[in-house]
């Protein structure tokens, strides 16, 4: 196992750990309302992330594009480059996997809360569906925070760039 999914595996472990806990304590307080609310936000903002994370990798590294497609990861320039555009994916792959969810939960939440398929397991399935909804909300945040971060560091890198041309034009 590599160190990277030993991360990804622990990062995981915590989210779904998290979920459970906010699922556990917040069972009476989140009715339906709040989850319709939410998860229309929630759809919204995986959308967008979704977008400029597309457009973000599709005009600022178009070298991963054709990197993908020639089957040569040589062609993206740098360490850095590379963990920015692999960042820049999983925001991508996150919002995707937040919106596809948002789908099932909204297609299977009413048909299993109108029917007695389960019938004593009602309470275990809205402990279920209340830490998927969590679940996927701090997917989506740790999306959200990525795609800010790297902002950050694009434009942190573009400042030093404009520095570096500046204090070489001086000299």
């Amino acid at each position: 196992m590599s160190k990277s999914s030993l991360y990804f595996g622990i990062r995981l472990a915590i989210y779904t750990g998290l979920a459970l806990a906010a699922s556990v304590l917040t069972k009476g307080l989140v009715d339906d309302t709040i989850l319709k609310n939410t998860l229309g936000v929630l759809q919204n903002i995986s959308a967008a992330v979704f977008t400029l994370s597309g457009l973000w990798i599709a005009i600022i590294y178009p070298e991963a594009i054709k990197s993908y497609t020639s089957n040569k990861v040589q062609l993206i320039k740098g360490t850095v480059h590379t963990k920015r555009v692999e960042s820049l994916i999983l925001g991508v792959s996150t919002s995707a996997f937040v919106l596809l969810s948002i789908v099932v939960f909204t297609l299977l939440k009413p048909v299993l809360d109108k029917t007695n398929i389960f019938g004593s397991y009602s309470g275990y399935i809205d402990y279920f569906f209340l830490f998927y909804f969590y679940l996927i909300n701090i997917l989506q945040i740790k999306a959200l925070l990525g795609i800010l971060i790297n902002g950050m560091l694009f434009a942190l890198e573009l400042y030093r760039k404009a520095e570096d041309a500046q204090r070489n034009e001086d000299m």
